[in-house]
């Protein structure tokens, strides 16, 4: 008997579904903004726009209660609609990749992005990505992959390489700041607002420089397995070795130093889904890709 399991969209899910009615939200403050600007006057309740807004609430509630994901052993299945049903099958064998992406809206509500590419893709975008708790996730991924096994490549653990650029940029703002308050303005509520936003910034990337630092990860065998970022976002990437299109080693002088590398990893398909990892050893890093895609790259 094929074994079933039922996971739940995160409730973050009824932001997204809403997501799609911004009109109906957006109503209100048009309304007010024109009858300010034209009459001197705003009319503060209108019970038709509170009408819409509270359908708009319940349409998402019932869209999020009434969509079901099922996880079988070869296939994902998700269950929509209450009045109007529709029913989406997703076949393992015909999946290009995998991956989890957690930008900081999702650490603050505790979920994760879980995105599916397949061969029937469209440009640029996944064939399947919806908000899971971080535990259904897993769950779903080790449905569709299982085991992990190959070769770990070496990283170079020093915490200063993964976090040099961000305390670079930190030193700048200061000094910046301190040459902009010495000899020219005086510092003021813009320059305060321009600051923390900035610092804001740069410490959200050092977060996600630390995160490659504690949980970056590349594994190289029938299965490709990555944890690193993409951009700003962190993210957990998994493939099948035959389904991998491109592979970009790339160094700075400062890795040729250090015998340390850059590699990022797309698969085939349309929707340009990657991973890019980095400070992995050189050495380490092409000796598994030679061996496992039968390559002969020279280090």
């Amino acid at each position: 008997m094929m074994n079933k399991k039922t996971i739940r969209a995160h409730p973050i899910t009824l932001f997204y579904l809403m997501r799609s009615y911004w009109f109906v939200f957006a109503a209100p403050i048009i309304r007010t903004t024109i009858q300010y600007l034209f009459f001197k006057k705003a009319q503060q309740f209108v019970p038709v726009e509170a009408i819409a807004l509270l359908f708009v609430i319940c349409v998402a509630v019932v869209g999020w209660l009434f969509t079901k994901i099922i996880v079988t052993s070869d296939k994902l299945i998700v269950k929509k609609g209450f009045v109007f049903k529709k029913e989406e099958i997703i076949f393992f064998e015909k999946t290009f990749s995998i991956s989890i992406r957690r930008n900081i809206v999702d650490i603050l509500f505790g979920c994760v992005s879980c995105c599916i590419n397949t061969i029937s893709e469209k440009s640029k975008k996944e064939s399947f990505d919806i908000k899971l708790s971080a535990n259904d996730a897993n769950v779903l991924y080790k449905e569709v992959y299982g085991s992990i096994d190959g070769t770990n490549i070496e990283k170079q653990g020093k915490l200063r390489r993964f976090l040099t650029v961000p305390l670079s940029l930190m030193a700048a703002i200061f000094v910046l700041t301190l040459i902009k308050t010495k000899f020219f303005t005086k510092f003021d509520y813009y320059d305060l607002i321009l600051t923390v936003f900035l610092l804001g910034f740069v410490l959200y990337y050092g977060g996600v420089c630390f995160y490659n630092y504690k949980c970056g990860k590349l594994c190289i065998g029938d299965k490709i397995f990555a944890v690193g970022s993409v951009g700003l976002v962190p993210k957990t990437f998994c493939c099948s070795k035959n389904k991998v299109g491109i592979i970009k080693i790339s160094q700075t002088p400062i890795d040729r130093r250090f015998k340390t590398c850059k590699i990022k990893i797309t698969v085939s398909g349309e929707s340009g889904d990657a991973i890019k990892t980095k400070n992995m050893k050189c050495k380490s890093l092409v000796e598994a890709i030679n061996r496992e895609f039968k390559f002969d790259i020279k280090v």
